[in-house]
């Protein structure tokens, strides 16, 4: 996976706890979940594929271990499988979704369903922030005004998908000024193809990528002497 690629070297780049925020994105049961509406994408075997969820709960542990803020940020429909937006794009692409349910299927992140609920063990903890959203980037909510309000200079990006949301999330960060991170065994795509080109292809204009969830940790702990 990702021959010849140069990962971030934690050395290079320490993380400082309090400017740093652990962003998870769409780890919730109809994506990752068993019997998942949006099984068809194939996100849910590729995240069993790179251990994500012990990753990020590992990953999330250490962040409320030093009190850096993590922040989830998960798609909540109240009608359709995904909510209208004043965005044509992002209305066409779950409108073609729709269109590709087989008849009589669920729709997906209906609001007090289980396929909006967050995939168990990744749940919301005591401190953590919940932010709801309508469109591919996290930034589409109202993240910024939070992150801005807690003094976040460098974000981590992480959760589903990695070349969609994980990464658009990066694209706006990096305009809006923030310093933008992911780490390869922290995000999920459709399978290994889609996942490693968003990587090599893509991050390196917008930040840098961690080889594991555990050089994040050791960034931060590096980050911490600068506090």
């Amino acid at each position: 996976m990702l021959k010849d690629f140069e990962f971030a070297d934690f050395r290079d780049h320490p993380l400082v706890p309090r400017k740093t925020a652990l962003i998870i994105q769409g780890c919730q049961n109809d994506i990752l979940g068993e019997g998942a509406a949006l099984t068809e994408l194939g996100m849910h075997a590729h995240a069993r594929k790179q251990n994500l969820k012990a990753n990020l709960v590992q990953l999330a542990k250490v962040f409320r271990a030093i009190a850096a803020p993590v922040v989830h940020v998960w798609t909540v429909a109240d009608t359709g499988s995904l909510p209208p937006t004043n965005s044509p794009g992002w209305d066409a692409v779950n409108q073609s979704a729709e269109a590709g349910l087989a008849a009589g299927a669920r729709r997906a992140f209906m609001r007090g369903t289980w396929g909006a609920q967050p995939v168990a063990s990744l749940e919301a903890m005591a401190g953590d922030f919940v932010i709801e959203k309508t469109r591919g980037s996290a930034f589409s909510s109202g993240l910024d005004s939070l992150l801005r309000s807690l003094g976040i200079e460098n974000i981590v990006s992480t959760g589903t998908m990695t070349n969609y949301s994980v990464i658009m999330t990066c694209f706006e960060g990096h305009d809006l000024g923030y310093r933008c991170y992911t780490a390869a065994d922290g995000a999920c795509s459709r399978n290994d193809m889609w996942h490693e080109a968003a990587i090599r292809y893509e991050m390196p204009w917008l930040g840098w990528t961690f080889a594991s969830c555990r050089d994040v940790e050791k960034a931060l702990q590096m980050g911490a002497c600068f506090q």
